[in-house]
């Protein structure tokens, strides 16, 4: 393979975990949401939704960790380039 060919699969390959790196930030955006509409200050403590906050919260930390995955691989990538 030459290394114009090689140049450009990585160069896609990067701009593909981008893109997915985004993708999840928006997902994380939207579990972000739920928690802060769930524990909303402007209900009373017996309204509050914990179940649904804590799910909304482990799906964050689950996000955020394929996240900093997905960074390291790209500057992995990025330094081969």
């Amino acid at each position: 393979m030459s290394l114009k060919t090689e140049k450009i699969l990585l160069e896609s390959k990067i701009n593909n975990l981008k893109r997915e790196v985004e993708s999840k930030k928006m997902e994380g955006e939207m579990f972000v949401q739920q928690v802060r509409s769930e524990l909303s200050p402007y209900l009373e403590f017996d309204e509050l939704d914990t179940e649904k906050s804590r799910v909304a919260f482990d799906k964050i930390i689950e996000l955020s960790g394929e996240i900093k995955d997905l960074n390291k691989e790209i500057s992995k990538l990025e330094k081969k380039l």
